[in-house]
């Protein structure tokens, strides 16, 4: 299973088209928020039957996106939560515990605008960065591959949009 993930898009939908363009064999497409309508808007606009999921970030003040959302794919429970509330531009303390104590394997989160993957052994924390509004890395984005035939076997990478 594919997924791409994207956050912070702030407005900024053809860096999201072209790169749901360009990658191929995506499964579902995830936004922990900042614009997510952003997300709504792009797959409307290229009729795509891509399943996709959203969170509410503190930008997105009427949505009516969850602000956290636990969800299980090929067996591994992923966590979206845009990480405002949590203190993620000062520490990862917090947003690791929120996520161990959902049961989370993976923890998606944005807010920073920085990426990061960090391995914690039994949880992986991931911010795909900014798709939108980048701060020092570049536009960015992650993929995240699940092997369905090798249980919880998960590659994360973070992409630059070209």
């Amino acid at each position: 299973m594919k997924l791409v993930v994207f956050s912070d898009s702030h407005g900024q939908t053809d860096e999201m088209r072209l790169v749901l363009t360009n990658e191929k064999d995506v499964d579902m497409v995830l936004h922990t928020g900042d614009f997510g309508m952003d997300l709504d808007f792009v797959m409307k606009s290229m009729k795509s039957k891509i399943p996709y999921k959203r969170v509410r970030g503190n930008c997105d003040y009427s949505s009516p996106a969850p602000e956290s959302l636990l969800f299980e794919a090929e067996g591994v429970k992923i966590l979206m939560h845009h990480g405002s509330g949590l203190g993620v531009k000062r520490s990862l303390n917090k947003i690791d515990y929120y996520a161990r104590q959902q049961g989370a394997d993976i923890m998606i989160f944005g807010h920073s605008h920085l990426p990061l993957i960090k391995n914690m052994g039994d949880l992986y924390l991931l911010n795909p960065g900014s798709i939108g509004w980048p701060k020092g890395a570049g536009r960015t984005y992650a993929v995240i591959e699940i092997d369905p035939d090798k249980k919880k076997e998960i590659k994360i990478d973070i992409k630059t949009f070209p």
